[in-house]
């Protein structure tokens, strides 16, 4: 089944919080062909810069990156060297979009460490969609409408396997992958060019 006009690519990546001086740690990018295989992949943690702090752990413990691990990877300047590379190698013929789970987030983080790419449909918030549409909007644990849904709330709406590795950029970026292929089966009844 053909589920996209022409390839995407899926981008993740996890930082050491949410605050000004949170840095990305670690990027994941899943290329899919039209037809929702993977053509390649790409994943790489990167070097901190900045002093760890009490919010960098416990933002390090959620995804399972160790400092051990950020002081053995690549720098910023490498990593995105190596991205962009990977990104320019990917046949571009009909054009490419990249497209995230939570896209306001990752674009922006990406923006910040200099890379900008072309991007498509935020995944969340077609999957709120489709959820308030089917009838089974998100909700918190008091049973209030949420304005956002998660990955793993995504994946059980649509019966896919939550990763037992989440919140690593390249599984949150394969699981992502599965979200998009089911998502866009409904957001074809909406809009028929969601990617394009």
């Amino acid at each position: 089944m053909k589920y996209f006009t022409h390839p995407i690519v899926i981008v993740d990546v996890e930082t050491t919080g949410f605050g000004p001086t949170s840095e990305v740690i670690e990027i994941g990018a899943v290329c899919l062909d039209e037809y929702g295989r993977i053509r390649t992949e790409f994943g790489a943690l990167i070097q901190n810069q900045n002093t760890l702090d009490a919010t960098a752990y416990k933002a390090m413990r959620i995804n399972k990156i160790s400092k051990e691990q950020l002081d053995r990877a690549d720098s910023l300047e490498q990593v995105r060297e190596r991205f962009i590379s990977w990104w320019n190698a990917i046949p571009q013929e009909n054009g490419i979009k990249a497209v995230a789970f939570n896209q306001s987030f990752d674009s922006r983080r990406l923006n910040e460490i200099g890379i900008q790419l072309p991007w498509g449909e935020c995944l969340m918030k077609m999957t709120k969609y489709i959820m308030t549409q089917q009838g089974k909007p998100p909700l918190n644990k008091n049973g209030h409408r949420k304005s956002s849904v998660s990955l793993k709330e995504a994946c059980g709406f649509f019966g896919l396997e939550y990763p037992e590795n989440a919140h690593r950029a390249l599984e949150d970026c394969r699981a992502t992958a599965l979200v998009a292929c089911k998502a866009i089966q409904f957001w074809h009844q909406e809009q028929a060019n969601a990617f394009a």
